[in-house]
Parts: C-alpha cells; sequence; structure tokens
C-alpha cells in the first residue's frame, strides 16, 4: 500500500501539474485577450464560401496580417455570407484605404480558401475598424457562370455538327463534291483539247509584255530628253526673250488705247447731240411736212383723174378739152 508519504507527493504533484496547466491555459488566453485586433466586415452575396473557416489566413499583397474570426449568413439577406476578420494593426497601419477590396483565393490544391486584400490608393480615405471591406469578383465567384456559358456554347457547337452532318445537308455536300469533280474533269478535258491555243495564247501575252516593257523604256527616255530641253537654257533663254517682247508690246499699247477710248467716247458724245438736234428738227418741221404730204396727195389725185380722162378719150391730147 501507499505510504501517507506517498499519497501527499502524489497530491502535490497533481496539484503543481493543474494549476501550472491552468496558468499555461491562462497566458493563453490572456495573450488572445490582451492581443491588439481590429475587426472588419467581408459580404460575399450569391458566392460560396466552402473551404473559408475560422482561423484562415488573412493576407495583404501576400503577407499574413490577421485571420478570419466567424463566418455566418447575414441577418438582413439570406444570400449573403458576413465573414468578420481580425487584422493586426501593427502590421498593417492604416492600410485599409476605402477603396481596399477583398477576394477569395485557394490556399494549394488542398480546397482551403484564405482573404486576400487588394490594396486601394494612397489618397483615399482610412477605413476604420468595424467597418464592411467591399468584395471583388474572384474567379471562383464566376467559374458557374462560365461554365454555363461554355456548356451553352459547346452544346449550340455540337446541334450546328449535327446539322451538318445530317442526312440532307451530307446528301447537298455528297451532289456539290460530285459536281466539283466533274467541273475539274471538264476542266482538265477542255485545257487537254486547247493546250496549243492557249500556249500560243500565253506567247503572244509574253510578247505584248515585253512590247509593254519596250514602249515604258522609250517613253521613260522621251521623258528625260523633255526634262532636259525643257530645263536647258535655250528655252531658258526663248522664254525671257518672250517675256521681254510681251512686255514691250505692253508698253506700246498703253498709249494708243487710251486715246483710241477717248476719241471713241467724244464720237459717241457727237453722236448723241446730232441724234438729237434731227430729233428737234423733225418736230419742228412736222406741220410743214404734212401739209406738203397733203399737197402731194392731191397732185396724185389730179394726176389720177387726167390718166382716166386720156384712157376715155386719147383725142384730148391734140384737140383739148372741149367744154360740154
Amino acid at each position: 500500500m501507499a505510504t501517507r508519504a506517498q499519497k501527499i507527493r502524489l497530491g502535490l504533484f497533481l496539484l503543481f501539474s493543474t494549476a501550472l496547466l491552468a496558468a499555461f491555459i491562462f497566458l493563453l488566453a490572456g495573450l488572445q485577450f490582451l492581443e491588439k485586433r481590429e475587426a472588419y466586415f467581408i459580404e460575399f452575396k450569391d458566392t460560396s464560401v466552402g473551404g473559408l473557416n475560422i482561423g484562415s489566413q488573412v493576407k495583404y499583397m501576400g503577407l499574413r496580417v490577421g485571420k478570419v474570426e466567424e463566418v455566418s449568413i447575414s441577418r438582413e439577406d439570406v444570400t449573403t455570407v458576413l465573414v468578420e476578420i481580425a487584422i493586426d494593426p501593427q502590421l498593417l497601419p492604416n492600410a485599409i484605404r476605402a477603396d481596399t477590396r477583398a477576394t477569395m483565393a485557394n490556399q494549394g490544391i488542398t480546397g482551403v480558401k484564405y482573404i486576400e486584400l487588394v490594396a486601394g490608393s494612397q489618397l483615399a480615405a482610412v477605413l476604420p475598424p468595424g467597418s464592411r471591406i467591399q468584395p471583388n469578383e474572384s474567379f471562383l465567384s464566376t467559374i458557374d457562370e462560365r461554365a454555363e456559358i461554355l456548356t451553352s456554347k459547346v452544346e449550340q457547337v455540337l446541334n450546328n455538327l449535327i446539322s451538318l452532318t445530317s442526312e440532307q445537308n451530307t446528301a447537298q455536300l455528297t451532289g456539290a463534291l460530285r459536281g466539283a469533280s466533274e467541273l475539274m474533269q471538264t476542266t482538265s478535258a477542255i485545257a487537254s483539247e486547247n493546250r496549243a491555243p492557249l500556249q500560243a495564247t500565253f506567247a503572244h501575252l509574253e510578247a505584248a509584255t515585253q512590247s509593254m516593257a519596250t514602249s515604258a523604256a522609250n517613253l521613260q527616255a522621251a521623258t528625260t530628253n523633255l526634262r532636259q530641253i525643257l530645263a536647258g537654257k535655250e528655252l531658258q533663254g526663248t522664254l525671257v526673250n518672250l517675256q521681254s517682247a510681251s512686255n514691250q508690246l505692253r508698253l506700246q499699247m498703253d498709249q494708243p488705247i487710251p486715246d483710241f477710248v477717248a476719241n471713241l467716247n467724244q464720237m459717241t458724245l457727237s453722236a448723241d447731240r446730232t441724234f438729237t438736234h434731227i430729233d428737234q428738227t423733225v418736230v419742228q418741221s412736222r406741220d410743214n411736212i404734212l401739209r406738203s404730204i397733203q399737197d402731194l396727195q392731191e397732185t396724185l389725185q389730179n394726176v389720177r383723174q387726167a390718166t382716166d380722162l386720156i384712157k376715155e378719150d386719147p383725142s384730148v391730147l391734140i384737140r383739148g378739152r372741149g367744154e360740154n
């Protein structure tokens, strides 16, 4: 049997061990409680947070700065997951800005996720503890939508392939290939029958091409000669002489032309005055002209009567007119 002393020593050992364990637990808990943390909240709407657990890491540009404290469903919206994170302010002093964004990322191939904080701008306001950090759309949040779009496109491609390989399209494709084969055979036969004319045509084309090349060379030579002529001193001298003659002709014509214009103006004025005098003379002689016309009419009437009388009795010209 154990002696009293052994029992006392065992009791003291158990008491000391229990006290030491309690002190250790208290120390750890105290460190946890005394450690300064800043809490922030992130809301993930319509996004699966599978693999994100309490204690998961929170990183800022790859540096671990905190951990996930709690993951719960929002009381305001059942489609939103509310994630509370704790940030060590000593590792991240005033780095959480109003435009800082949070996203979920995979840690290796185990499926465990962590929170990655994307840095904001330096000019943005500091986000106080207890605020909400806006989430970013990650690849994981859009993978379902992308998979659905990809599935729809694959299904559409398969439907198109099925439609292309239908019996009707297969028959049409076979007919088209048969027609193409017949066309190739016909073309080959025509080429065989007309090989000599085709060769002659190609020879003529080659000759025409050579002739065009020769003509182009001649044209280039003519252009060069014309350029030399235009740039020559003889043509320049001719142009200078022509300009000098033109200047002399202008000097000779400057004096006669103004005199001619002045004489023409004076003649026009004289003609105007002449027509004015004629008009006045006609107005003044109008009465005399009218009387002369009346006398002329009477004379014509007398002549007409004498003519009628002679026609009736020509002997009047010999014996004269008798009295009735």
